[in-house]
């Protein structure tokens, strides 16, 4: 799997195990809400926080900061059939200069 996000946390006590880190471009300082994310999907099992609803599924990450096409299609040529592509691209509203909220 992998996410299109702005910011990872993979050395997260419950992001050990099955990480393929970020694959292009650079992670954000921004990474709350894509730690949270991959917690909630691919968190280990183990004693501490949350066990993701696929904790074996192998985990990378390509941030957006580049043009979303250009990211998608860079997700796109490393995933194989049955792999999958998770969108959490924001970007602005350019007729109303609105930056879309994360929450």
């Amino acid at each position: 799997m992998i996410d299109l996000e702005c910011g990872w946390r993979f050395n997260h006590e419950d992001l050990r195990l099955n990480q393929g880190w970020v694959i292009a471009n650079s992670n954000s300082s921004s990474d709350d809400h894509g730690t949270a994310v991959i917690g909630e999907i691919s968190g280990d099992t183990n004693s501490l926080g949350v066990t993701g609803i696929s904790p074996n599924a192998r985990l990378s990450a390509v941030t957006f900061s580049m043009p979303t096409v250009i990211a998608i299609r860079t997700a796109a040529d490393r995933l194989n059939a049955g792999d999958i592509m998770l969108l959490e691209i924001h970007r602005a509203d350019l007729e109303n200069n609105f930056q879309a909220r994360r929450d």
